[in-house]
C-alpha cells in the first residue's frame, strides 16, 4: 500500500517540480534583465527575488533527485 501511494507522490512531483522549476528560472532571469536596465529598481536585492532563487534550488534538487532515483530502480529490473 505505502509503494503505491509512494509512487503516486513521485509521479505527482515530477509532472509540477520541471514546471516550477521552468517558471522560477524564468521569472528570475526577467528580474536579471530588468535590474541590468534600470539599476536604481534594486530587483535583485529584493527579499523576493531570493524567495524565487530559493524555490528554483529546491524544485531543482528534489526533481534531479527523483530522476536519479527513478533511473537506479529501472536499472534493477
Amino acid at each position: 500500500m505505502k509503494s503505491k501511494r509512494a509512487n503516486t507522490i513521485i509521479k505527482y512531483l515530477l509532472k509540477i517540480l520541471p514546471h516550477v522549476s521552468i517558471i522560477t528560472s524564468l521569472a528570475y532571469v526577467v528580474l536579471f534583465i530588468i535590474d541590468r536596465v534600470n539599476p536604481a529598481m534594486n530587483f535583485i536585492g529584493f527579499t523576493m527575488t531570493k524567495v524565487v532563487i530559493l524555490v528554483l534550488a529546491i524544485c531543482s534538487t528534489v526533481t534531479s533527485a527523483l530522476i536519479i532515483y527513478l533511473l537506479e530502480f529501472k536499472n534493477r529490473k
